[in-house]
């Protein structure tokens, strides 16, 4: 019988989901076209062909130096061709430019969805895992009587949780919970002896450009008071499912009791936690709440908040609101006010949104099928 189980698990997009590629294209690299709503993205060497046969060369260099903003006015006024400019020529794909975005005043930087070597949008295996490994740690201190090594942890994490910020090891924590597999010649800190080697997760299947649509980024108070920002990107649009392929290797994962059924019940514990902390907050009107079924939903990629990247949740709640609120506190000293936080007994004190089809979501919750 093979030590291995490989399965594949299933991703259902329930709000915009960001996963960035490390760049972004500023308000001069795009084309905005309001009629249609959409944002159509330019193939950058056909463009600069186009530019070429137009002998626009230099007033392209002009014009990115400028305080013009609007890409497509500038070619319809630079190549006498007013309206029937071939944009087909030099696109590599539009977008729906979501609900945010307006011809003359929000035109803004994008951050990209990463994508692979032939355009596609695709969802790393390493952002599914992360995700997973966090859903992990949360199960095994939230419930510390049940694993091995998670009942000193907790008591670790609430003791120097009240010492101060610089008090809690993370590191040491995690490999108190993680790193049992004892290999000979290394230490228990070597990342070597993460029961975490024995789960592969693949890569996405690549999607279509359609899934993606531009999200703003928007930020909740606790009392329910918006506050747009000028953030925006690319995302992973409610509806788009995406499929993994895990592979379980029994004999190392099995060490800390991971299974394909664990994983499912480390992901709806560590939910509970999660959504825990975002209840706190009065939704305002428009918040579209969205759950799986079953409960088994996680957070995934960039813009989905603290809350879903850490286990200190799981310690005693008024330790870990001081803790959380001194570190956002340190972490972002000007502006921010998190000083406020303890106070208003939630921190971070903004909830991560955005809108889509005239409705608020919160960032990044997906359904989680095995």
């Amino acid at each position: 019988m093979s030590h291995l189980t490989t399965f594949k698990l299933k991703l259902k997009v329930l709000s915009p989901v960001f996963i960035g590629q490390g760049s972004e294209i500023n308000k001069k690299e795009y084309l905005y076209f309001p009629d249609k709503n959409r944002i159509f993205m330019l193939d950058l060497p056909k463009f600069i062909d186009f530019l070429d046969s137009r002998v626009l060369i230099d007033g392209y260099k002009d014009f990115m130096l400028s305080n013009q903003s609007d890409l497509r006015h500038w070619l319809e006024e630079n190549t006498e061709l007013g309206g029937n400019i071939p944009y087909e020529n030099f696109i590599s794909y539009d977008i729906s430019a979501g609900d945010d975005i307006d011809e003359y005043h929000s035109l803004n930087n994008i951050d990209l969805f990463i994508k692979d070597k032939r355009g596609k949008p695709y969802i790393p295996g390493s952002s599914l895992k992360g995700a997973i490994r966090t859903a992990i740690l949360v199960d095994m201190l939230s419930d510390p009587d049940r694993h091995e090594h998670a009942k000193k942890s907790i008591e670790y994490l609430n003791d120097r949780l009240q010492r101060g910020i610089k008090s809690v090891n993370a590191n040491l924590i995690e490999s108190w919970l993680l790193n049992t597999l004892n290999l000979p010649k290394t230490k228990e800190k070597d990342a070597v002896n993460s029961v975490m080697k024995g789960i592969e997760i693949s890569d996405s299947e690549p999607l279509e450009t359609t899934s993606l649509v531009l999200c703003r980024k928007i930020d909740v108070r606790k009392n329910g008071k918006i506050n747009k920002t000028n953030v925006y990107r690319e995302c992973l649009e409610p509806g788009t499912e995406v499929e993994f392929r895990v592979t379980i290797d029994n004999i190392i994962a099995g060490k800390s009791g991971i299974t394909k059924e664990y994983l499912r019940s480390a992901i709806i514990q560590a939910a509970k936690i999660q959504n825990r902390e975002y209840d706190k907050f009065q939704k305002p009107e428009g918040f579209v709440s969205v759950s799986a079924p079953d409960g088994c939903e996680l957070y995934l990629g960039g813009g989905a908040g603290f809350v879903s990247k850490t286990f200190v949740f799981t310690a005693d709640e008024a330790k870990a609101l001081d803790y959380v609120a001194r570190l956002m506190q340190e972490s972002f000293k000007k502006g921010h006010y998190h000083h406020k936080d303890k106070a208003l007994g939630v921190s971070p004190h903004m909830l991560k949104c955005t809108s889509y089809n005239n409705n608020l979501y919160q960032m990044g919750k997906c359904q989680v099928e095995f």
